[in-house]
């Protein structure tokens, strides 16, 4: 009896093509951009010396805390850690519900209280009009950008449903075709089924040929695909996700 091949290493191979850096994994490190030279300061300019985020975030931090350090006090002593839900001195685009908050006369933090969206670009401005204490006003670079990590597939499973009924181990590289046609999707981040679903495919590697498929979801990184027809026999089958 000829078997069905469902590799798994085909797929992972495909989604990397397709996601490029998002199948690195950030190792989370809390690091932040030098974005002016120190001789401004001596200069008596004021400026933004470093932001964070900036780049790619890691998918672990559902909420961070945005942080700008600024080269001079902006705030007096007295407003230190009151917490406020907008600010004079800075916007944050998408929309982010969340507390400011001053943790030193030169450094203000933001606090988000809403889950960031993955595959989203972030832009963090400064007031054009900002001052500093010393009645200095606001020069260099004022817009910076973060972006939150990309959508990856984690691990695919085929023949979900019948190793989970039958309690046995099923090989994805020489499974049999019936058995073939439910697959454990599982990604890096939580996910909607029906919006991420509209992403996914399921392809012959050697005619292309596309299957078509329904879902459910078993949690919120997992859905599981059921294709509605059966693979042919010795074929090699990828779960693609496309960038979107």
């Amino acid at each position: 009896m000829g078997m069905n091949t469902v590799s798994r290493s085909a797929m992972a191979l495909i989604a990397a093509a397709l996601f490029g850096s998002c199948t690195s994994v950030s190792t989370g490190e809390r690091t932040a951009s030098k974005v002016n030279g120190g001789s401004s300061a001596q200069n008596g300019q004021f400026y933004v010396q470093t932001v964070f985020p900036q780049g790619e975030l890691s998918s672990e931090a559902v909420f961070p805390s945005i942080q700008i350090q600024f080269s001079e006090p902006v705030v007096a002593l007295k407003k230190l850690g009151q917490p406020s839900n907008t600010s004079d001195a800075v916007t944050i685009t998408p929309e982010v519900n969340g507390v400011f908050r001053w943790y030193g006369t030169s450094l203000l933090s933001f606090d988000c209280s809403d889950k960031l969206i993955p595959q989203k670009e972030y832009t963090i401005r400064i007031n054009k009009n900002l001052t500093s204490i010393n009645g200095n006003e606001i020069s260099g670079q004022l817009e910076y950008t973060f972006r939150t990590q990309e959508l990856a597939l984690r691990s695919i499973q085929p023949g979900y449903t019948e190793q989970k009924q039958a309690n046995r181990y099923l090989d994805a590289q020489d499974i049999l075709p019936e058995y073939a046609k439910d697959i454990a999707v599982t990604f890096g981040n939580k996910v909607k089924g029906e919006v991420v679903s509209k992403y996914l495919s399921v392809v012959e590697e050697k005619t292309k040929k596309t299957h078509a498929f329904t879902f459910e979801q078993i949690d919120e990184k997992t859905l599981l695909l059921h294709v509605t027809d059966t693979f042919p026999r010795n074929c090699e089958v990828n779960v693609v996700l496309a960038k979107g």
